[in-house]
């Protein structure tokens, strides 16, 4: 059993931020549901709207309303990316995605793109989380920092 926390571990290590802007922790969200219904993550407020995709493997769930994205690792890690959370209610105005559901992605593929300027007319916030599952419970190490996409070592497992 040892084997697979220390896999986890060095997954959660080379995990990447999608996007370049500030990183959050979960619960700086508010009081939206993504923060407070997961084992771990973090968020993204974004400076610019290409995503890219944090880890490598296979993209599981491609929603239609480009919102999300979950990716299977196949290290017993699952990714999921909900983009802008409050867009769900647009049907995915201002979301084209780049990808689709099945496909096998590498981490730093660009799997989507956000118009920010369009999702910031509707007065939505503009956060891209992201849920890691089958990893427990992990801590923000670059809360309230500028990161890069491709920027590794934002979280830690607990």
């Amino acid at each position: 059993m040892e084997t697979g926390r220390t896999e986890i571990s060095h997954s959660l290590q080379r995990l990447e931020s999608p996007m370049d802007g500030t990183c959050i922790t979960l619960k700086d969200i508010g009081n939206s549901e993504l923060g407070r219904n997961t084992e771990g993550g973090f968020a993204v407020i974004p400076d610019n709207g290409v995503v890219y995709a944090p880890v490598s493997g296979t993209l599981t769930r491609c929603c239609s309303d480009n919102c999300v994205y979950e990716i299977d690792t196949g290290e017993g890690m699952k990714v999921t990316l909900c983009l802008s959370i409050d867009m769900i209610e647009q049907e995915g105005a201002g979301l084209v995605s780049l990808v689709r559901q099945g496909q096998r992605i590498r981490r730093g593929d660009a799997i989507a793109d956000i118009d920010l300027p369009l999702i910031e007319e509707t007065g939505d916030p503009v956060i891209c989380t992201v849920l890691v599952s089958g990893c427990g419970e992990t801590e923000v190490l670059k809360p309230d920092q500028s990161v890069r996409h491709g920027e590794n070592g934002l979280i830690q497992k607990l």
